[in-house]
């Protein structure tokens, strides 16, 4: 749902597009935010640019601009991991890009829930169709779900703040998201966007096992609020993890490799770079025996809201990131007084392994 545009620049756009090759400027966007992060944490240039180098060699970067034919591999990872890291400092500085206790879950612990077998795979997938062609997921029941996000807004109405929209004002894709979690292959759901805590609510609700990750920017005075209520009410399947997407993405699939997730949800910022990022960085996180990512405020929706997430979701669909949309669904614009939204379901199409 839309959000309020943000004023930061997007950390991905730091400076790589133009430094590497087009068959690695993914990989780079997906490391700038973590670099900038990790500049701040780490004692010196030296230490900085050892990382950048370690970052390149894991990702394959050994080509970019000033970094042309390397002898070797290993010349070429230094040459791309000391100009990246030299970038970020001439940009950044010392500066602090988030607190690094913002950038971590308190109390996560790596959970590597078990993926589906081949044959749970391909059930799954059978199941996805079936409800794109058969049009079962209309018949979800939305009441309690209604009932939820009700009460989702009354603890977090004492909020000094202007209400944003959320998930919680639509209706066909909200029904189309409660059939996605009760999936049987849906262990973990990972979400960019938090803000109250609807579309949270939704997950918690609709599939009492799993387990769900909101990553959320947290400056709202209703985070906390809704988080509390969340907690209170779902116990602890519930983790937010605080700070930029750009930055905290990449840096808890980083800190936790073994973790992947079924479900990933883009819905946080809906500047194009950073739902760009979004895109790249969540793939991380993407479990390859099955999974599906959704991409709220895109499809048929022409809101100028909408404009951000279509041209990033197009783009990497023109990369090859992910595969021609599986499902999309354009909210009724007679629903709540015109209010335009709409929801992409789609896969990468090489999951990071």
């Amino acid at each position: 749902m839309p959000r309020a545009a943000s004023p930061r620049a997007a950390l991905v756009a730091l400076a790589f597009g133009a430094a590497a090759a087009e068959m690695v400027a993914m990989n780079i966007a997906v490391g700038a935010g973590w670099l900038a992060f990790e500049f701040d944490t780490l004692d010196g240039r030296e230490a900085f640019e050892a990382r950048a180098i370690r970052f390149a060699a894991e990702n394959g970067l050994n080509m970019g601009e000033g970094c042309h034919a390397p002898k070797t591999d290993e010349l070429g990872y230094e040459c791309v991991g000391r100009r990246m890291a030299r970038k970020i400092i001439e940009e950044r500085g010392h500066e602090r890009v988030v607190a690094p206790a913002m950038a971590s879950v308190a109390g996560y612990a790596e959970k590597a829930s078990d993926a589906p077998s081949a044959e749970e795979a391909a059930t799954c997938r059978r199941e996805v169709s079936r409800l794109a062609e058969s049009g079962a997921w209309r018949d979800v029941d939305l009441g309690p779900f209604d009932d939820l996000n009700d009460r989702v807004t009354a603890a977090t109405a004492s909020a000094d703040q202007v209400r944003l929209g959320h998930t919680g004002r639509t209706s066909a894709a909200r029904r189309w998201y409660v059939a996605a979690a009760r999936l049987p292959c849906v262990k973990r759901i990972c979400e960019v966007g938090f803000n109250e805590g609807h579309s949270a609510s939704l997950w918690l609700l609709a599939n009492p096992e799993a387990e769900v990750v909101m990553f959320d920017l947290y400056e709202q005075p209703s985070a906390p609020l809704g988080e509390a209520f969340l907690r209170d009410a779902f116990g602890d399947r519930l983790y937010v993890v605080r700070g930029p997407s750009e930055v905290t993405v990449p840096h808890f699939s980083f800190s936790h490799p073994a973790t992947k997730c079924d479900l990933l949800v883009v819905d946080g910022s809906h500047e194009e770079a950073v739902v760009s990022a979004d895109i790249a960085n969540l793939r991380h996180l993407a479990r390859s025996a099955f999974h599906l990512l959704l991409l709220d405020d895109t499809a048929a929706c022409r809101a100028e809201y909408c404009a951000g997430p279509n041209a990033a979701l197009a783009d990497h669909e023109r990369r090859g990131t992910v595969v021609a949309p599986i499902f999309a669904v354009s909210q009724d614009p007679s629903y709540l007084d015109g209010f335009l939204s709409g929801m992409t379901a789609t896969a990468y199409a090489r999951p990071w392994a």
